[in-house]
């Protein structure tokens, strides 16, 4: 069964298992960078006024490709439906009247980067704003998890009465709260594999200046925006020194401090060769290195030159 045909068989199998009072949906979503998914939705007849949860089947289809059940499949669904289902009803989800009023959604406003290039469509609909060669998209997170989010649009603000600097002065200050930090990269790989004791043994062996950070919020999602934090955060974390930022993905950025001992050319090459091999294309932040300098007080994208 190929994927068109799965999704076909998917949504006349959900269908027949919920019954006459709900309605499922297939559509297309637009992502970042391009792509496309596709997305199905399951609401309750009459579907005033609920937060629909979208359920992205091409990870559902890996599971048909492996386990070749598709009633295992539509389990998977509608198993995923019902805790999102739980979670609006435990108020866990915000409240879908509360986006039609700037009071109800300021304090749920958050930033998230994405490649300028790779997203000109966006600018046609959602709010933005450019920093260096990416954009600045705002989300309203509807999920206390802050993975469930709507991309705020041009009409939603003529809506709520506020201008882009508000929108984006709003963003900001919620960002700041957003439970952004920097870790040792070696640490936090270990933390993952060994104990807290040989951890800390490592940790204590290695070369400070050597060492690599990753930059995060708390949620790990769509963190990568936090590199308009950078200069404090490293700040309190190695002290003032210049560093180069590496985009991991739109989730985090690496952080590099700058010895003089690093050619630029073979950072910009490492990322390029990560995004290649290792990095979903909808999740691909930029194919280049950014830098930080402590006296310009400036971040700027680096050239392809040896900087020691």
């Amino acid at each position: 069964m190929n994927y068109q045909e799965f999704i076909g068989e998917m949504k006349q199998a959900m269908e027949q298992e919920l019954g006459n009072s709900y309605q499922v949906e297939v559509r297309k979503i637009p992502g970042f960078n391009g792509q496309e998914k596709t997305g199905v939705t399951i609401s309750e007849k009459p579907g005033q006024n609920q937060i629909v949860p979208v359920i992205y089947l091409e990870e559902v289809y890996e599971l048909f490709l492996q386990k070749n059940d598709l009633a295992l499949c539509v389990r998977e669904v509608l198993e995923l439906y019902r805790e999102k289902k739980q979670k609006a009803e435990a108020g866990e989800l915000l409240d879908l009247q509360k986006l039609e009023k700037w009071e109800g959604v300021k304090h749920s406003i958050y930033p998230i980067l994405v490649s300028e290039k790779e997203n000109e469509r966006m600018k046609e609909v959602y709010m933005y704003r450019k920093y260096l060669d990416l954009l600045i998209l705002y989300v309203v997170r509807v999920s206390a998890d802050g993975i469930g989010t709507v991309k705020i649009t041009k009409a939603m603000t003529e809506q709520w009465g506020i201008t882009e600097a508000d929108l984006h002065a709003r963003a900001m200050e919620n960002l700041q709260e957003d439970g952004y930090t920097i870790r040792d990269l070696e640490q936090l790989l270990d933390e993952l594999v060994l104990g807290t004791e040989d951890r800390a043994e490592r940790g204590s062996q290695k070369d400070s200046e050597s060492r690599m950070y990753v930059l995060t919020n708390s949620q790990k999602y769509f963190g990568a925006v936090g590199m308009m934090l950078s200069p404090q955060l490293v700040k309190k974390c190695i002290g003032r020194k210049n560093f180069y930022i590496l985009p991991s993905s739109t989730h985090e950025v690496l952080i590099l401090p700058d010895n003089k001992k690093f050619d630029a050319k073979e950072l910009i090459d490492m990322v390029q060769t990560v995004n290649a091999d290792c990095v979903v294309p909808e999740e691909k932040l930029a194919d280049h290195v950014y830098y930080f300098d402590w006296e310009k007080r400036r971040m700027a994208i680096l050239k392809k030159k040896n900087l020691c």
